[in-house]
């Protein structure tokens, strides 16, 4: 698959996760944040709760969960990520008691789209 193609499928499946926490009430407050060691693909905020979520997409023809993809390496880079986030957006930290980062798997098949949410998949 060449690389506009893994982007147009990784942005899909961004929209329809994004669409999952909007509908359950959650508030998007950074899409695709980037910082010089990586990207947080979703982070949301519901009451006092921070939420970084990490999407992973797969068409039918991949073997696995696409929530496999992230391994003990990429937990370590989100939960830097988070640090770094919290670290330079402290006027929100006045709001927040809760801090997660979830994993967000969606599985193409297609037009339909069939999603897993792992919340709070590295300890923090």
């Amino acid at each position: 698959m060449g690389k506009e193609n893994r982007k147009t499928k990784g942005e899909k499946g961004e929209n329809a996760v994004l669409g999952r926490y909007i509908k359950e009430k959650y508030k998007l407050l950074e899409k695709n944040w980037r910082a010089p060691i990586g990207e947080i693909d979703l982070i949301f905020q519901k009451k006092n709760t921070l939420v970084f979520v990490e999407v992973k997409t797969a068409t039918g023809g991949e073997f696995g969960s696409p929530l496999e993809k992230i391994d003990s390496r990429k937990q370590k880079k989100l939960a830097q990520l988070a640090d770094l986030y919290l670290a330079t957006h402290s006027s929100i930290l006045r709001k927040i008691r809760n801090v997660r980062i979830d994993g967000a798997a969606v599985l193409m098949k297609d037009d339909n789209y069939e999603i897993t949410i792992a919340e709070n998949i590295i300890e923090l």
